[in-house]
């Protein structure tokens, strides 16, 4: 499944340079910033690095069960951000996210087609566009 793995790896990327260039500022309103918001979930992505890097090993070596594995845990830790994300243009970005590795988990099956999986990916390439569109990756 090098295809599939690949499109992990850029959205591992695009994880990564967000994380590293995003950083939180205070909100005199009262309200969460897209800056805070961008902050929260760059932070949230940084820590599921480690989950991500290892399901895109396992598509490559072709072990279904342990990128799925992996797949569930950044998916899990992405949800528990969640309720840190108040900001209206974000808020969005974390759910198409986490729906993006659930999507990529779901058709990491041991027998999936090639095509099902790049499929289920594209959402996920979709979501970390927008979440660097908007956080400025």
């Amino acid at each position: 499944m090098p295809l599939a793995s690949r499109l992990l790896t850029v959205g591992v990327a695009a994880f990564m340079s967000v994380a590293a260039l995003t950083a939180c500022s205070g909100s005199a309103s009262g309200e969460q910033s897209t800056q805070d918001a961008c902050g929260v979930l760059a932070e949230g992505l940084g820590n599921v690095q480690e989950q991500v890097t290892a399901a895109d090993t396992a598509l490559t070596d072709g072990d279904m069960t342990t990128a799925q594995s992996n797949l569930a845990s950044a998916s899990a830790g992405l949800y528990s951000v969640s309720p840190q994300i108040t900001n209206e243009q974000i808020a969005p970005i974390l759910d198409d996210l986490i729906t993006g590795l659930n999507d990529v988990h779901a058709a990491a099956e041991p027998d999936a087609a090639p095509d099902a999986l790049d499929a289920a990916s594209s959402g996920l390439r979709d979501a970390v566009q927008r979440f660097n569109e908007a956080c400025g990756g």
